[in-house]
């Protein structure tokens, strides 16, 4: 300590949820008592700011974690190995980077009906730069080897989300504008002067024309894979805002492009309503697995007869193309109106 070094190298953290305007509801949830409470087992968090907190620096590691919740439905969670590694350099509304990297280990979480689910583990990792007020941004979530009420495996799922072209400063208003407004919690209640407010700061935003993508979202066991891909173009329409609050349809200008392909794998889902069989004590004949191609080929036939699916022995997929020019539909090849494609899945709903 003669040397300045308060860092412990063992600890026991409990800390409790506080009562705020935000959290109000839960305390009543819990007739006044704190509804959540975290107890962390040793361990050590690090911080360091540089100046008006531009550069930030957040490091940590717990060996243990313990949450806690009180209210009517409780739920309990416990994981090891919690890190966190976080690096801001920079102002990241103006110009900066983002680095930032969170995972825990065997998570498992339980409710007071149920063995819950467990998790080997889930990690998250960002990416941002900021140039000109202007962000990339990339986030990757994994939740690996996931088990339902310790019986059921269902595999691990991992997400790649994509943020192009963002312009930070009406993001960060917008934000800022809803927190501030609690809107989060009733978007309904919003007052005139506020709702033209969040719509002047999208239209901001969309001036830079930025682009969401999913790359991809994957689903994944032993016996197979499904995935699915996203791309999504954004443009401010070339309307005003008045114009836009008399004509909400002219917010269609504002995606300009689209795509979607989907690939759900048979053999995966096979094998999952194996292992569903086997827990609930069912035999093959007799369980879900015995079903499952004839109702997922029921449910996809009249998609099918019109090429809007395709559907073999190996899986289910399409391939979707918006153009907003010609505002038309392109399905693995074909090409439909929005009113002949709304009329197809209506007719397959039937």
């Amino acid at each position: 300590m003669a040397l300045g070094n308060f860092t412990p190298v063992a600890a026991l953290s409990h800390s409790t949820l506080v009562k705020t305007k935000d959290t109000e509801g839960w305390y009543k949830l819990t007739g006044d008592k704190t509804p959540l409470w975290r107890t962390a087992c040793g361990g050590q968090l690090r911080t360091k700011a540089g100046g008006k907190s531009k550069d930030i620096v957040v490091t940590g590691s717990f060996p243990k974690l313990f949450v806690d919740d009180i209210s009517a439905d409780p739920l309990k969670l416990e994981a090891s190995n919690f890190v966190v590694d976080f690096k801001q350099d920079g102002d990241i509304n103006v110009s900066g980077t983002q680095v930032g990297k969170l995972s825990v280990d065997d998570v498992k979480m339980q409710s007071a009906e149920t063995d819950g689910i467990t998790f080997k583990q889930i990690a998250i990792n960002s990416d941002a730069v900021t140039k000109d007020s202007v962000s990339d941004t990339k986030v990757v979530y994994a939740l690996t080897d996931l088990v339902f009420e310790d019986k059921v495996k269902l595999g691990s799922v991992e997400l790649s989300m994509n943020f192009d072209r963002v312009y930070a400063p009406a993001i960060s208003a917008l934000s800022k504008l809803i927190s501030d407004s609690n809107l989060q919690n009733d978007m309904d209640s919003v007052d005139g002067p506020t709702a033209q407010k969040m719509m002047e700061l999208v239209l901001q935003a969309l001036e830079h024309k930025p682009v969401l993508r999913v790359e991809p979202l994957r689903w994944y066991t032993a016996a197979g894979e499904s995935k699915a891909t996203l791309r999504m173009d954004f443009q401010k329409p070339n309307a005003t805002l008045q114009e836009l609050q008399t004509s909400p349809e002219m917010w269609i200008e504002a995606i300009p492009a689209a795509q979607l392909d989907v690939l759900i794998s048979k053999p995966m889902l096979r094998g999952l309503a194996a292992d569903m069989d086997k827990a609930e004590g069912l035999s093959p004949e007799r369980g879900n697995a015995a079903m499952l191609d004839m109702i997922l080929d029921a449910a996809v036939a009249p998609y099918a007869e019109s090429n809007m699916v395709k559907n073999d022995e190996n899986g289910i997929s399409t391939a979707i193309k918006y153009d907003g020019k010609d505002r038309v539909f392109d399905i693995n090849g074909q090409r439909f109106t929005s009113e002949q494609l709304l009329g197809l899945v209506l007719m397959g709903m039937m």
